[in-house]
């Protein structure tokens, strides 16, 4: 028997696997773009696929390179100081440095006047999972709160939640989806925001990925017992929102699995509240940067209160002030920065630099403005925070600058500047700034020295 005739079944049975593999591809195309019978079905298998994928999105994001921002920096540390137009006090943040995230509080003068070490040896919610192995370098902080008594909460981006005491032993901690923010009330109930990956709800079916990320709103017993937990896209749907999904989408099936991104939580205030006829204290203030909204909403109740829709773009960290307006720090990002070994952006992108608006809480034009400037530049295109203090100046976190800065207001003149300088041309990403009175810390007299 020749070669040639040996060969021939060999070759009938690879024409006939490529061929069925050709066929179910078209087929599987075919029910993906025309929904047919199965689609759920095929829709959910890839959306399990991509649900591990987020972990991998995450540890892309969340490395050494992407915390260390490349830029025309050559001074560190204290920048700028006008000690007669600034907000006394202490300066708590959270920060990338030598390899991991920290937690720190500074003084006035730029000194370290006590930090934390967080136990990633002792946590296990920092610990590699079996779907996500990530270390020191891909772990970050975003969302912090200190006590008075020098307790810290830090919530880990996606990993979990951690109560540290002044000593930075660890006191509790959750494992938990958690992201971006922590509140805490005046009864001590914790606020933050969570996750849950969808792949069996009928609203599934809606999404091109086969699954979307279900935002959450997390009540926490002090004690780290997880008390209550309000799904957002559910509160949208029942009370009449869920067009706002379709915003950036001339089709609703086209929304990312990411159709909220939420990134802020806040209690309102009885006066915060008295600004709003609906509002009551105890109210939460929340912001979904995929749609450009801030809403205010009363979960246990199933009720969205208020809510507005720009002109802000993409933003972080609403806050109703004292003037009864709403100040918004707005990136204005076109497209978020990240995995790419992030750049200090001083123009911004395609809508320019990002801005802190102060809007009227029933109309969509600013009041006040603070933008940035050839001689000033401000931008970041993800990330962000922004605290209203007591003297009326604006306390600003840049995280692709590797900055906290004050700026008075309405003039917009930087009166303090810190720099978390790496080496010369390179900053850290800091996440978190909170000016605190210094008599309100009342454990500073009893801190140990700070750590190098």
């Amino acid at each position: 028997m020749s070669n040639k005739t040996a060969k021939s079944p060999f070759r009938i049975r690879l024409g006939a696997f490529i061929f069925f593999c050709l066929l179910f591809l078209l087929l599987g195309f075919a029910v993906a773009k025309y929904r047919l019978p199965g689609y759920p079905y095929l829709s959910g298998a890839f959306g399990a696929a991509k649900s591990v994928g987020i972990c991998l999105d995450l540890k892309w994001f969340a490395t050494e390179s992407s915390h260390h921002i490349k830029g025309p920096f050559d001074q560190g540390g204290l920048v700028r100081r006008n000690a007669a137009a600034m907000q006394p006090g202490m300066t708590f943040i959270t920060y990338f440095a030598d390899g991991e995230y920290r937690a720190g509080l500074l003084d006035e003068a730029g000194e370290w006047a006590h930090q934390w070490t967080i136990p990633y040896a002792d946590s296990v919610a920092l610990a590699p999972k079996i779907y996500c192995s990530l270390d020191k370098t891909n772990l970050f902080i975003h969302g912090a709160h200190l006590y008075p008594n020098g307790d810290i909460l830090v919530s880990y981006e996606y990993q979990g939640l951690l109560k540290l005491d002044r000593e930075s032993n660890l006191l509790w901690e959750l494992d938990m989806v958690s992201h971006h923010s922590i509140e805490v009330a005046d009864d001590g109930t914790i606020w933050t925001l969570g996750r849950i990956i969808d792949m069996k709800s009928e609203r599934v079916a809606q999404f091109d990925d086969g699954f979307y990320l279900k935002d959450t709103l997390v009540k926490i017993s002090p004690e780290g017992e997880i008390l209550a937990e309000y799904p957002l896209i559910d509160l949208l749907f029942n009370n009449g929102f869920q067009g706002l999904l379709m915003t950036g989408h001339n089709q609703y099936r086209y929304a990312n699995y990411d159709p909220l991104h939420t990134n802020d939580v806040k209690v309102l205030t009885g006066p915060q509240a008295a600004t709003i006829p609906q509002a009551k204290a105890g109210d939460l203030l929340i912001s979904m940067r995929a749609i450009s909204t801030i809403m205010v909403v009363r979960p246990d109740e199933n009720l969205v209160v208020w809510s507005k829709t720009g002109p802000f773009l993409r933003q972080h960290d609403p806050e109703i002030g004292p003037d009864g307006l709403l100040w918004v720090f707005d990136n204005r990002n076109a497209t978020p920065q990240k995995n790419t070994g992030a750049e200090y952006l001083p123009e911004g992108q395609a809508f320019g630099p990002s801005q802190v608006l102060a809007l009227p809480l029933d109309s969509q034009m600013a009041r006040q403005r603070f933008v940035g400037t050839p001689e000033e530049p401000f931008f970041t295109s993800i990330m962000g925070r922004m605290q209203l203090l007591a003297n009326g100046n604006l306390l600003l976190v840049e995280p692709e600058g590797g900055r906290i800065f004050e700026v008075t207001m309405p003039a917009g003149k930087v009166v303090w500047e810190y720099r978390n300088l790496i080496t010369p041309g390179t900053v850290g990403r800091v996440s978190d700034a909170d000016r605190y009175p210094r008599q309100s810390l009342r454990f500073l007299a009893k801190a140990k020295a700070p750590s190098s």
